[in-house]
Order: C-alpha cells, then structure tokens, then sequence
C-alpha cells in the first residue's frame, strides 16, 4: 500500500516532477495495476456466462435445412479467473457435435440433453446451468419432382415481318428440381421460360438457354441449361383487288361509296403464295353489323389462316339511303 500511496502522491505533484522521476512513476503504476490483475485472476470462484458453439451432423445427401439452425447454446459456468479469462478470448473452443441420426423424427433437441458433452469440453471450469431450453431442428427429405418446360412466346421478339414456324421444341421439356419435401410439394409442375436477352430475330433460334434460379435458393434444377429450337419465317407482302359484296342490305339502303370492288394489302409466307393462287378472296360489307353511326368495315369472307396483317384500302363505308 505504501508504493500505491507513493504513486498517487506523485501523480498530483507530477509537475514538480522531472522526466526521469515521471517515468518512474508510470512504470510503477502500470507494475502495480498488473500485479493487481494477474492476482485477481488466480481467485477460484468466478462465474459468468458464456455463448457455447454447436454444430450439426446429418446425411447432407439425403436432407436439407429449411431454417437456419442456432450455431450456440447460453450457460452458466464457474472457475478460476485463469480459466474463465482463456476461455472467454479463445476462439478455438471445439463446438458441441450435435449428430441427428434420424431427421425425418428429430425436430428439437432439449438444451440438458447435452450437459454431458459440454462438461467434458470446458473441463476443468464447471458447468452451472444450461439456459438454452430447446434447439429446433430444421431438416427434410430432399426430393426431386419433373417440371415440365415451356416457353413465354410473348418473349419472343422477332424483326419486322417475320413469323414463328411450326412448334417450339425444348430438349428435354421435362427436368428435375431437386429441394425440401414439402417447398417442392407445393410448387407448380410446370415452368414458362423467358426469351427476354433475343430481339430482332430473322433467323432461325437454335440455343442452349439457362434455367433461371427459383427465388428459393434452396431448390436447384438438375442441370443448368436445355436446348431450344424453332423455325423464323419472313412474311412477304402481297397485295390485290378483290370483290366487295353487300350482304343482309333491306331495300333502297346502300352504302357511300358504292364501290364493287376493294384493294387490300396482306403479309404471306413464301411457301404459301401458291396456296394463295388457287382461292378467289371476297370482301363482304354486312348490314346486319351496322354500327350507331351508320358505319360499316369491310371484312375479308373466309379468310385463310396464313394471311397475316391484311388491311383494306377503305375501312369504313357510310350507309345511306340514296343511290
């Protein structure tokens, strides 16, 4: 006490000091304050608290979390302060091995159940309590379901005039999603496919295209990419003048103009143009579809599937009863 006393004696005289008795004076406090510390850690009955690391084992293979699993227990221990001081620096402690043999049954495991475990590994610093009461474990089955593939034929933008010919093929059109049991239970068997990085397509797509991640990261597709394939077309442009022909008119009604013909314009794939030669095309103007104002749109009479875009050189016609 009588070297404390100095010490703080001189620390209130410190500017009569000179240098040389000023470092005196702060060796001796940085002395004592540690004889003090090492002293105080020799006492045996210290208690505090202390986070535990667990880890987990199971067949990674065969199950999966769906939660993110605690990674420590709380307890209580005691001991020297020696031990309690490495302790609670020590970034080693080997972790609790928490084996779960059978998941599909395990669901929790109470905090006491490890008491054993964990007195063997802080030995010899006593175990007092364990506060931690349950540990819930989060494990399924994994599974793989078939998901059948197609694609969004909206995504699919082609260049001015061209067509999509025939089907879309996917190779495979069925892949396997691989997850937890019950998140892939309750996921659609089907998958639409997005075409969105191709524009202006004029030719035709032969592609391997990636299979886009689900927003569950825990569900994975068995193989990254599939093929797909389909046939573009280029649409020509035709054009003729075709009858005009009134149907379902009563008597002494009539249209303005009183045209008998009409010319249209049309888009037509090459290998159908020969098809197109053989049919005679009729325009018809229907009184029966006469709109509030008196106005009436031509319409092509049975028009075949392959003309695309047809337009008419006059798309109303007013009716009227003068001639």
């Amino acid at each position: 006490m009588s070297i404390v006393k100095t010490i703080f004696t001189s620390l209130f005289s410190f500017k009569r000091l000179s240098k040389d008795k000023l470092k005196v004076v702060v060796l001796c406090l940085i002395a004592s304050t540690t004889f003090w510390f090492f002293s105080a850690l020799n006492k045996p009955d210290y208690t505090t608290n202390l986070d535990y690391p667990i880890t987990y084992e199971y067949n990674d293979s065969l199950f999966v979390p769906t939660d993110k699993f605690t990674d420590k227990v709380r307890i209580e221990v005691s001991g020297s302060g020696w031990d309690l001081f490495k302790r609670g620096f020590r970034r080693s402690n080997n972790p609790i091995v928490l084996t779960i043999n059978n998941p599909e049954r395990t669901k929790y495991i109470l905090g006491r159940d490890l008491e054993d475990q964990i007195k063997a590994e802080i030995a010899p610093t006593a175990l007092n309590r364990i506060y931690t009461d349950t540990i819930d474990i989060y494990l399924e089955p994994i599974i793989t379901k078939d998901i059948q593939l197609s694609i969004d034929t909206s995504s699919i933008l082609l260049a001015k005039n061209f067509l999509l010919k025939g089907e879309i093929n996917i190779k495979p059109n069925t892949v396997k999603l691989r997850g937890p049991q019950s998140i892939l239970e309750a996921i659609a068997p089907n998958y639409v496919l997005q075409l969105d990085n191709e524009k202006n397509l004029k030719a035709n797509f032969d592609k391997e295209v990636a299979l886009p991640d689900y927003d569950n990261a825990r569900l994975s597709w068995e193989q990254n990419t599939v093929n797909v394939q389909f046939e573009v077309v280029e649409l020509l442009e035709g054009s003729q003048r075709i009858k005009l022909r009134r149907v379902n008119f009563p008597e002494g009604i009539y249209t303005d103009p009183a045209d008998s013909s009409i010319n249209i314009t049309y888009n037509i794939r090459e290998d159908d143009v020969k098809q197109l030669k053989t049919l005679t095309l009729e325009a018809i103007l229907d009184f029966e579809l006469i709109k509030e104002d008196s106005i009436l749109r031509p319409k092509l009479r049975r028009k075949p599937a392959f003309l695309e875009n047809v337009q008419f050189e006059r798309n109303t016609f007013q009716v009227t009863n003068e001639q």
